[in-house]
């Protein structure tokens, strides 16, 4: 049986954690990231803004992400957050399609975003 429009699956928030590395704050998502999390997403993305670091959203654990995510990762002012997998693939898909692949520096795991040369000064 499918569910009533509109009905949500009960989920988590998407917001896992916002770690502080040396020269990177990372947010955490997970699950299913669309409209309705937007606000949340927006607040924590604001917030890893301000530490001055470098911005990396870990989409490791996304199953799913709408094109509304992909505009609130873009939002807030400056630079582009670096994206981290390995990605499933909605995500991918939805980065290929809208072509914000040249947007995003995208990397394999979060692992290969933290000892990017260009990130730690060598």
């Amino acid at each position: 049986m499918l569910p009533e429009p509109g009905h949500r699956r009960g989920k988590g928030s998407p917001i896992v954690s916002i770690e502080d590395y040396q020269g990177a704050c990372v947010v955490v998502l997970q699950g299913d990231l669309d409209h309705d999390d937007q606000d949340l997403l927006h607040l924590a993305m604001r917030t890893a803004r301000r530490s001055g670091k470098q911005v990396i959203a870990d989409l490791s654990r996304v199953n799913f992400l709408d094109v509304t995510t992909l505009g609130t990762l873009l939002r807030p002012r400056g630079p582009a957050p670096w994206l981290a997998g390995p990605l499933a693939p909605n995500p991918q898909r939805v980065l290929t399609l809208t072509g914000t692949t040249q947007v995003f520096r995208v990397f394999p795991s979060l692992a290969d975003a933290l000892v990017e040369p260009w990130f730690n000064g060598l």
